[in-house]
């Protein structure tokens, strides 16, 4: 499992039509992008010409000038939850990475749902990962795990 640091040190900057054959996307897809980054192998944004940087991740989108922002949310949104194995373990290590990256005490993430001051975002984030939480400890594999 990475860490969001050795997850942003994978980062690759290529541009648009290189990017696009590497991970067999049509190139057309990004026509007013000039830039992408890659990460990982075959998670990535690209960089729009108006200096933007763009992610679209499943139905949530997001536009920022702030590259190391678009780079936390491509490591939660994306890597986190579709290209790790999901366990327990690799669930707490992800969600205290979340909270210190957002300015929050590493904990239960239910009890920051029902206690803390957070923003909308955070609020979703941590519910999703509740609910992901909830599916993977009810698994029978999880349940064999905690008989062993």
């Amino acid at each position: 499992m990475l860490t969001l640091e050795e997850f942003t040190d994978t980062c690759i900057e290529t541009n648009i039509v290189e990017g696009a054959r590497q991970l067999r996307i049509p190139v057309e897809t990004f026509e007013n992008d000039i830039a992408m980054f890659i990460f990982d192998g075959d998670c990535f944004f690209s960089q729009q010409s108006d200096g933007q940087y763009g992610l679209w991740v499943q139905h949530k989108s997001w536009v920022s000038s702030d590259f190391d922002y678009i780079v936390s949310k491509l490591y939660f949104e994306h890597h986190v939850w579709e290209c790790q194995e999901l366990t327990l373990d690799h669930l707490t290590a992800f969600c205290n990475e979340y909270l210190t990256a957002n300015g929050l005490e590493k904990g239960c993430a239910l009890e920051h749902l029902m206690g803390s001051d957070l923003t909308q975002e955070q609020r979703e984030w941590l519910s999703e990962f509740v609910a992901t939480w909830d599916e993977i400890a009810d698994t029978p594999a999880v349940e064999a795990e905690k008989s062993v």
